[in-house]
């Protein structure tokens, strides 16, 4: 027969029973408001990698763009370069006289004319090559820079 004792011991495991019952609804019921708290997180983020992937094409495709026209208006550059470039290196040539021989007696006014003349025309030279170089310098520069 069943005995005092059994069932009092009885009702203790039925309480510890009711007892982790109600914790582990309690945890359930947590964990489940977790779960839907990250899972909208986690669509959230998700609509911004989207927003993010879709930013990345139109950058990429705006670089792609910038790029395009770059290599475009170097082409150009480049073609009128050419031209030019065959222009300078088809310039007449300068030649140069000597002056009239002098009389002892010191320079005339002509000659010294003449003379300023003269070295106006070496100056005139040493500016072409130098503008001729700067021409090369800024060509080469343009090609190297992109930006």
């Amino acid at each position: 027969m069943v005995t005092l004792e059994q069932i009092k011991e009885l009702e203790q495991r039925v309480a510890r029973a009711v007892e982790v019952i109600r914790l582990l609804r309690d945890e359930n019921r947590t964990l489940r408001g977790t779960l839907d708290k990250a899972q909208e997180r986690m669509g959230e983020l998700e609509e911004l990698v989207k927003t993010f992937k879709n930013d990345q094409a139109a950058i990429e495709e705006g670089i792609r763009s910038a790029i395009e026209k770059l290599d475009a208006l170097e082409d150009e550059v480049t073609e009128s370069a050419a031209p030019e470039a065959k222009a300078s290196t088809e310039a007449p040539v300068v030649e140069r006289t000597s002056p009239a021989p002098q009389d002892d007696a010191g320079p005339t006014p002509d000659a010294e004319a003449e003379d300023a003349g003269a070295g106006s025309e070496v100056g005139d030279e040493a500016a072409s090559d130098d503008e001729e170089s700067d021409g090369q310098e800024s060509e080469q520069d343009r090609e190297l820079d992109i930006f």
